[in-house]
C-alpha cells in the first residue's frame, strides 16, 4: 500500500509551522486533484497575521491558504492544500518532480 509522505501530519503541525513563517520560508504545496499527488515546492511571499493567511509563490492561482489549517482560502474544501516541508515530503517531491499519477486520498493504493 502507497503510503503518502504526508499523510500523518496534523492541522495542529501545519498550523504550527505556518503561523510563524516568515518571507523566504520554504513552503509546500500538496495537490491531490485528478487521481494524482503532486507536491510543488515554493517558498513563502508574504504573511498576514491580521486575516490568517500565508501567501506562496504559485504559478497557478491557488497561492493563499489558511496558516491554521493549510486550506486553500478561495477552496477550503477542495484538494490542493499547504503541508510542512518534512523531509520525506522534499525527498518524495524531489524524486516525483510530476508526481505520481492513479493515486487516491480515499484508498492510498
Amino acid at each position: 500500500m502507497f503510503k503518502f509522505p504526508c499523510e500523518n501530519q496534523t492541522v495542529d503541525e501545519i498550523a504550527a509551522y505556518y503561523k510563524k513563517a516568515k518571507a523566504g520560508d520554504c513552503a509546500v504545496i500538496r495537490d491531490t486533484r485528478f487521481n494524482h499527488l503532486e507536491y510543488t515546492m515554493t517558498t513563502v511571499e508574504r504573511v498576514d497575521p491580521k486575516t490568517g493567511r500565508v501567501y506562496v509563490k504559485a504559478a497557478s492561482s491557488c497561492a493563499a491558504f489558511h496558516a491554521k489549517s493549510g486550506k486553500n482560502c478561495f477552496h477550503p474544501k477542495g484538494q490542493v492544500s499547504l503541508v510542512v516541508p518534512t523531509d520525506a515530503v522534499l525527498g518524495w517531491a524531489t524524486a516525483n518532480p510530476r508526481g505520481r499519477s492513479q493515486f487516491s486520498m480515499f484508498n492510498k493504493g
